[in-house]
């Protein structure tokens, strides 16, 4: 029976935790890629996917979702196919808070471990421990991941019992290996080139499914283990893995010892219809998957008597840069799953266009696979390779921002090297309805003959010369701020000349990963220049020269005091600061926004107030995870003169934010038609941490004091004639909110900081 109780408290402290989470994440700013518009365009991309199936909204058909091993997220797509055949699937933004909870490391497989129907999440830790978050559904399309086996699943290792051990690298098999109704797992040993078959005894000692009992039942499934050395793996192993009184067909009695195993991918599955278990398994040192086909065992007792090398050998076989990981899913509705294979390295590996599917003509115990080509779900996001750098620019002049997109670089299997470029995508849309069109993603061929030293391409614009268009900086891995006039006729297109490559002064000696911005902090009608670093500081030119001719002086490399880290301000070695300027609560007041290596964006309010004062730190943007190396930049770009953010990360993808800030209530405006907003009241302290006090200057009537968030949810409520009210604020995150009063006679509201 389930915990009812329990998931019902789980869910209601999952929705408080949710609601302080971004609910504007979106997809609805139409791309459009080669005459086609994107499924997907704003889902973030991949460079390291590993592929689940669950039904996400109840219509009956199995969505996917993407868990990403570069920054350890998961996205999910909609599957919005209406016929069999198809394999059409949509980023769903309104679904990727449901896995905020799954807190998984390294690899993450979909399995149905307790039968109910919904597959389960079964996870490695930082620990190289094996978790599960179980499936618990609310309503048809609203479900929470409940945690199972916290801290790890334990195994019976014979004469101990210990938690499971999977190697953070690898990729298990968590399938029925023995058929017997409950779910077993098969992965490789600690500094072992044998995989473990831990059998599951829920079926055997309790007549039930939906639990895990584990047992180390071989320390050397199918008598097979991995070669230190090359691709292929020794077979018919009775040295090192003795029979035990089972009699196979084949044996061999003397092998090389073996060596430690460093990396692999497993998947199970029965490749020749005999209700056995084979494998195909990928290897982290080669590019190629073999099958290890189990003829010879039984489903008691595995033996691998043969292999194919080159896996299929009846098709295009499958072809990685290296490290490659295999799932099994019906892709197109017919009810027969299909093989779908993406690179498991996460650093030197392809990065764009590397997702392959093969479709399966078979059936699914005795397959038949036939390669349909690359790009499967992945040609329908903005891919840009690793590490996407996004910001707005009017290219053309045509009074409409469009999109200009820097990146660490696309990974060619050539030459084993990224090549940085840009992307433009162009505004095609309306003042009511933003289209971004692709260009180019080899905007600007100077990159592209400079990628040996240009790269982590961060663009920024700005008009450096007074002559009405925006020039271009772009920031490098190595530190140099490239500078790029643009020399356009008055409305035209931009035509970028280069002028130097050490703009400002500004070298390599100091500064990894530069990331410049421009803007007039101190209002003097020119342009000055902030530049984060790979460390996590900012550094501050102030622009001593004229709107005409920029002069840079550099005035500190510790801008404001602080680097960036994780959220609570810690001091960490790296930080990889990429800062933008722009009032992201539209109050009035120039805020700091900075993109992290760890994913979330910082705020730093009222920045122009405090040029040489140490800055506050008021929280994150949206408490939203971006990914590692969030890199963001923001503009009003429609009727609803609302900013939209558009945020870059490792992944090589965008995410886009609308309307993502609380709108304070007019405080000039009175209930009555009165102008009634003189009564006095103060909250102190703030910023605040624990709680905060609201206190009147005089005798109040009913009044409504409210506390809301940055996306106006009112998450405090009570009515009070007290002078003075204390609003408990211990289980809220960092960040920006607001208070709120209101009575018959008035309405006003003040920011508070919680720390």
């Amino acid at each position: 029976m389930k915990n009812i109780p329990f998931i019902i408290c789980y869910f209601f402290c999952l929705i408080g935790q949710l609601s302080a989470q971004n609910t504007q994440l979106s997809n609805d700013i139409p791309v459009v890629l080669n005459g086609d518009t994107l499924y997907s365009p704003w889902s973030g991309a991949m460079n390291a996917p590993q592929f689940g199936q669950t039904d996400l909204n109840g219509d009956g058909k199995q969505d996917f979702v993407l868990y990403d091993r570069v920054d350890r997220t998961f996205t999910p797509y909609i599957n919005v196919s209406t016929q069999i055949g198809q394999k059409n699937y949509e980023f769903a933004p309104k679904y990727k808070n449901q896995f905020s909870t799954c807190d998984c490391a390294g690899w993450v497989s979909f399995v149905d471990y307790d039968c109910d129907g919904d597959n389960d999440i079964f996870c490695g830790t930082v620990t190289s421990n094996v978790v599960i978050y179980d499936h618990e559904e609310i309503t048809v399309d609203s479900f929470v991941y409940v945690p199972r086996y916290v801290g790890g699943i334990n195994s019976n290792y014979g004469t101990f019992t210990s938690f499971l051990y999977s190697a953070l690298i690898d990729y298990p098999a968590v399938y029925d290996v023995d058929k017997d109704g409950d779910i077993d797992i098969l992965t490789f040993g600690n500094a072992s080139n044998f995989i473990e078959f831990h059998q599951n005894r829920a079926m055997e000692d309790f007549a039930r499914c939906d639990t895990m009992v584990l047992k180390l039942d071989s320390y050397c499934w199918g008598h097979f283990y991995e070669s230190p050395s090359n691709c292929t793996p020794y077979i018919h192993d009775t040295t090192n893995c003795p029979l035990n009184g089972f009699q196979p067909n084949f044996r061999q009695d003397s092998l090389p010892e073996p060596v430690r195993h460093i990396g692999s991918t497993i998947l199970a599955l029965d490749l020749n219809q005999n209700e056995k278990t084979d494998l195909l398994i990928g290897d982290v040192s080669c590019p190629n998957v073999y099958a290890v086909i189990n003829n010879a065992g039984s489903l008691a007792h595995a033996y691998i008597d043969s292999l194919q090398l080159n896996y299929p050998q009846s098709n295009v076989p499958i072809d990685v840069f290296v490290f490659p990981a295999l799932f099994y899913w019906d892709v197109d509705g017919d009810s027969i799953k299909d093989l779908i294979y993406a690179p498991n390295e996460r650093d030197i590996a392809e990065n764009h266009n590397s997702v392959g599917l093969y479709k399966n003509t078979g059936v699914n115990d005795y397959p038949n696979f036939n390669f349909q080509g690359r790009g499967f779900i992945q040609n329908q996001t903005m891919e840009f390779g690793t590490g996407a750098v996004p910001t707005y620019f009017d290219y053309n002049q045509d009074g409409k921002l469009d999109l200009l997109v820097g990146n660490y670089g696309y990974f060619s299997p050539i030459d084993s090297e990224f090549h940085s470029r840009l992307a433009l995508y162009e505004n095609t849309g309306t003042s009511d309805r933003p289209v971004f069109t692709y260009i180019t993603d080899n905007y600007l061929p100077y990159v592209a003959n400079n990628d040996s030293i240009l790269k982590r391409v961060v663009p920024a614009v700005g008009d450096l010369d007074a002559d009405g268009d925006d020039d271009l900086l772009l920031g490098g891995a190595l530190g140099n701020i490239y500078y790029f006039r643009n020399d356009a006729p008055a409305g035209g297109v931009a035509n970028f000349q280069f002028v130097t490559s050490t703009f400002a002064d500004i070298t390599g000696a100091w500064l990894d990963n530069s990331a410049p911005t421009l803007y007039d902090i101190d209002n003097d009608n020119d342009l000055d220049l902030f530049v984060g670093d790979a460390s996590g500081y900012f550094a501050y030119y102030k622009n001593i020269g004229t709107p005409q001719v920029a002069n840079f002086d550099s005035i500190t490399t510790r801008w404001g005091n602080i680097k960036v880290n994780n959220t609570t301000g810690g001091t960490f070695s790296s930080g990889n600061s990429k800062p933008i300027l722009y009032d992201y609560d539209q109050d009035g007041n120039i805020d700091l926004l900075t993109g992290t290596i760890y994913g979330n964006i910082q705020i730093y309010t009222n920045i122009s107030t405090v040029l040489t004062d140490t800055f506050t730190y008021v929280g994150h943007l949206f408490d939203y995870d971006f990914g590692s190396f969030s890199a963001p930049t923001a503009a009003v770009i429609d009727s609803s003169n609302k900013p939209i953010f558009i945020v870059g990360n490792q992944r090589g993808g965008l995410q886009l934010f609308k309307v993502p800030y609380y709108v304070a209530p007019d405080t000039t405006v009175a209930i009555n038609d009165e102008i009634v907003n003189d009564l006095e009241w103060v909250i102190f302290p703030n910023p605040a941490h624990e709680e905060v006090t609201v206190r009147f200057t005089q005798n109040i009537i009913n009044t409504h004091i409210s506390l809301y968030n940055m996306l106006g949810q009112e998450l405090f409520r009570i009515t009070t004639t007290e002078q003075e009210s204390v609003i408990p604020l211990i289980t809220l995150s960092p960040g920006m909110y607001f208070i709120r009063i209101e009575n018959e006679k008035q309405r006003d509201t003040k920011k508070l900081v919680v720390k």
